[in-house]
């Protein structure tokens, strides 16, 4: 059990949290794209929401986008498809996304980045890897899915103050570029090693 799970005992929730699920705070997305041609073909990656260049032949295409969905900058996206190594992340672009990913309409109760680092936590937990059904193996073979009554009917504690939302932020960002910096550091001294040894 990890820190996250232990913190998630009713008894350790704060009293000024509330217990939802996400069905109450957000939905999935039905808007298609309807101009193709004057949008982004976007990716969702476990480094976050790409731009797909679509001049270079590397990985698939569709045959047609008509059917894709319309993502909006802010906007979450969540690969159900693939609960172990798939990913969840807010779109910096507007453009249009595969319609297997859900694409989140949110409620104004929630902050964007708050729901955003929930829902991450939950491929770190592996907790949505539970409630997954299909054919999959650790090693990345087949498919583990998400189906939308999971994802709906999964609980979520929130602080019910925006201001104590956007706080949790704040300190988990400053944690991250924190992280990066040491990870920068120890490819640095990595480099270092191997020029020594050279």
């Amino acid at each position: 059990m990890t820190n996250f799970d232990k913190f998630y005992k009713l008894e350790n929730i704060p009293n000024n949290w509330s217990k939802t699920k996400l069905k109450y705070i957000c939905s999935i997305s039905k808007e298609t794209s309807t101009n193709v041609s004057l949008e982004n073909l976007l990716s969702l990656t476990q480094k976050g929401i790409t731009k797909r260049n679509t001049d270079k032949n590397s990985g698939q295409f569709a045959e047609s986008y008509e059917n894709y969905t319309l993502i909006k900058k802010n906007q979450i996206c969540i690969n159900p498809m693939d609960l172990l190594s798939g990913w969840v992340d807010i779109s910096n672009f507007d453009g249009f996304i595969s319609p297997a990913y859900y694409t989140l309409i949110i409620s104004k109760d929630i902050n964007v980045e708050f729901l955003n680092y929930f829902l991450q936590s939950n491929y770190y937990r592996k907790s949505f890897f539970k409630k997954g059904k299909g054919v999959a193996s650790h090693d990345n073979y087949g498919r583990w899915v998400l189906s939308p009554t999971d994802f709906n009917n999964t609980t979520i504690f929130i602080p019910n103050n925006i201001k104590d939302q956007i706080n949790i932020c704040n300190y988990l960002n400053k944690k991250k570029k924190k992280i990066k910096l040491l990870k920068n550091k120890k490819k640095k001294k990595k480099k270092k090693k191997k020029k020594k040894i050279k």
